[in-house]
């Protein structure tokens, strides 16, 4: 129950709790949550103060208001740190999600002037171009393109790249994209979703997505540029200075 001598305001005391619910799955995604009156009940509160925490739990992303029905427990957003170097599948462990992948094409190409100097190509080397819709707990969230040297990254066209990318580059090459000695350099937009994007993710083509185009360096070599689609409502971004270390 609350404290009511403690220093904690009552409204941030109630929206703890409702987030603990959420997180221990005792309130699973997509389920309703109780009505304001039946939580003025169960907290012995008054409603502004049930008001307050829903509120909060809203605009942090763990509840989702629809209109005339009611307030639902949403499905966990996937954070990813804007100058931190984790991989979609680590985001989504972090998340408690199970990632998955189902490769859309691979394929050589000879590429954009700007992939080619981005990556540094010799002007006999192609690019190996990959696209992967990415899935967190079997809900489509993620449309991304890789574009990598041909003459150092080919074997991936031979590989399984329905699990980690990044987990077959350090087997393969000894080189770790989220280690001490790889950085990157992001741009982050938002666009709609478009009729592609929307079927790939069954949504409407209205959606906002967040539009991540990186460069990935290890030792300060490039290793791949990419541009990643992600679905608005499943994804949140933190922006964390570079020099600030962050457990993944």
């Amino acid at each position: 129950m609350l404290n009511q001598n403690s220093t904690i305001p009552l409204y941030e005391q109630v929206k703890e709790s409702i987030k603990q619910k959420i997180e221990q799955k005792e309130w699973t995604e997509n389920s309703r949550v109780p009505s304001e009156i039946e939580l003025m009940k169960m907290y012995e509160v008054s409603r502004v103060t049930v008001r307050n925490a829903l509120t909060i739990l809203v605009d942090e992303g763990y509840l989702e208001k629809k209109q005339g029905i009611g307030t639902f427990v949403s499905k966990p957003r996937i954070k990813k740190i804007i100058f931190h170097r984790a991989s979609f599948t680590q985001s989504c462990v972090k998340a408690g999600l199970k990632p998955s992948a189902q490769v859309l094409k691979k394929e050589v190409i000879e590429g954009k002037n700007y992939h080619r100097k981005n990556l540094q190509l010799e002007a006999d080397d192609k690019i190996v171009h990959i696209e992967r819709l990415r899935f967190a707990d079997n809900d489509s969230v993620s449309l991304e393109h890789m574009y990598l040297s041909y003459k150092k990254y080919g074997f991936l066209l031979w590989e399984d790249l329905n699990k980690s990318i990044y987990s077959i580059i350090k087997e393969r090459m000894n080189v770790d994209l989220t280690g001490e000695n790889s950085r990157n350099r992001n741009i982050l937009s938002v666009e709609k979703a478009g009729s592609r994007m929307a079927k790939n993710f069954g949504t409407a083509p209205s959606e906002p997505v967040f539009v991540m185009e990186t460069l990935i360096y290890a030792e300060d070599e490039p290793v791949y540029v990419g541009k990643d689609y992600c679905l608005g409502s499943r994804f949140c971004y933190e922006v964390i200075p570079t020099n600030h270390r962050v457990d993944i």
